[in-house]
C-alpha cells in the first residue's frame, strides 16, 4: 500500500555576505545583498517562460533557484538539481524498466529542495533531500551569478551549548565519529589529514568511514588521554558546516560513559507532509512546516539583524 505522506527533516542555517574592506573580508550586519539577490530572481523570473538561463554548473549537476514567493519578513523557493548521471529504474508490476522508456533523452531528473529564508533573521530553512541539492551550494550559486563579486556563507544554525562544555587544552578519553566518505566534509576538510585519507584510500568504494578512538584516564597513566584529528576550530567548523555530511559525532574528555554528543545542538524538525495525487511534495504543506518549526523553536535561539 502506497504511503500518502513523506518524511523530512528540517534543518536551519545563517546565510550571510562579507563586505571587502581595507583589513579583508567583513561580515556584513544585514541581509540586505542577499535580499536584493532573491529579490531580483523572483522579477527577472516572473516574465520567463523557462528557467534555463537560472541554471549554474555545480559539482552535482546543474542547478537553478526558484523564487516562488516574497513578502514583508520571508522569502520562500526552491534549489532545484538536475541530476546528470546515471538514471535510475522504474518499477512496473514487479519489473524494472529504464526511465529513458518515459521520458526524452534530452530530459533529467530534477530535485526540490524547499526553503524559506526569514529576511529579519539572516537564517535559512529548508527540508533535507537526500536526493536534492545542499543548501550550502546557495554561496557558490550567488557567486557564480553575480561574477564572483557577492562573498557570502552558509553555516547550520547551532547554539554550540554542548560544544561550550569542552574544555580548550584537555585531552580526551573517546572521539567516535562517523563521516560519509563521498562528501563535502571529506573532500574539503579531511582528505586532507591522513587518518583519514589513508582508510578512503585502503577502502575506496565504501558509503561511510567511522573512526573510534578510546582510551581509559587512569592514575596509572596519569589520567592522559589523546588529542583528537581536528583543532577546536575545525571541529566547530565540522559541526557547523559540514553538519549533513556528519553521522555521528561524540567525544569525552572524562570518562568514558560521559560521552558527548556535538551534534545534539543543531535544530532539526522531523515532518510527515501530504504527497500531492502526482506523488510530489506539497509546497504549501512542507513550507507551512518550516515556517512553524522556525517560530516556535529557532526564532528565540536567534538574533535580528539591522534594518
Amino acid at each position: 500500500m502506497r504511503q500518502d505522506s513523506i518524511r523530512r527533516s528540517l534543518y536551519y542555517y545563517e546565510l550571510f555576505t562579507f563586505t571587502q574592506g581595507t583589513d579583508g573580508l567583513k561580515k556584513d550586519k544585514s541581509s540586505k545583498r542577499i535580499i536584493d539577490f532573491f529579490h531580483k530572481l523572483y522579477e527577472e523570473q516572473k516574465v520567463v517562460d523557462s528557467y534555463r538561463d537560472f541554471a549554474v554548473h555545480m559539482q552535482q549537476g546543474e542547478e537553478f533557484i526558484i523564487v516562488e514567493d516574497e513578502t514583508t519578513d520571508i522569502i520562500k523557493l526552491k534549489i532545484v538539481l538536475c541530476r546528470e548521471n546515471a538514471l535510475p529504474f522504474v518499477e512496473n508490476d514487479g519489473k524494472l524498466e529504464n526511465l529513458e522508456t518515459y521520458i526524452d533523452t534530452d530530459k533529467n531528473i530534477a530535485e526540490v529542495t524547499h526553503c524559506i529564508f526569514f529576511k529579519k533573521y539572516g537564517i535559512m530553512g529548508a527540508e533535507y533531500n537526500y536526493s536534492g541539492a545542499r543548501v550550502t551550494s546557495i554561496p557558490e550559486y550567488i557567486s557564480k551569478r553575480t561574477d564572483g563579486n557577492t562573498h557570502t556563507q552558509c553555516h547550520l544554525k547551532i547554539n554550540y551549548d554542548t560544544y561550550s562544555k569542552l574544555i580548550e587544552g584537555e585531552t580526551f578519553s573517546l572521539f567516535d565519529f562517523t563521516v560519509k566518505t563521498n562528501s563535502e566534509a571529506y573532500n574539503k576538510m579531511l582528505s586532507k589529514k591522513s587518518i583519514f585519507s589513508a582508510l578512503q584510500t585502503t577502502v575506496p568504494e565504501s558509503d561511510t568511514m567511522e573512526i573510534v578512538l578510546r582510551k581509559r584516564k587512569t592514575k596509572k597513566n596519569k589520567n592522559s588521554g589523546f588529542n583528537i584529528p581536528f583543532s577546536y576550530e575545525e571541529l566547530k567548523d565540522l559541526i557547523g558546516i559540514y553538519r549533513e555530511d556528519i553521522v555521528k559525532l561524540s567525544v569525552s574528555q572524562g570518562q568514558l560513559s560521559d560521552s558527548i554528543d556535538l551534534l545534539a545542538d543543531k535544530f532539526v524538525g522531523k515532518v510527515s507532509v501530504a504527497k500531492t495525487k502526482n506523488r510530489v511534495i506539497d509546497s504549501k504543506e512542507m513550507y507551512k512546516s518550516i515556517a512553524s518549526f522556525f517560530d516556535t523553536e529557532v526564532a528565540l535561539h536567534c538574533q535580528k539583524w539591522e534594518e
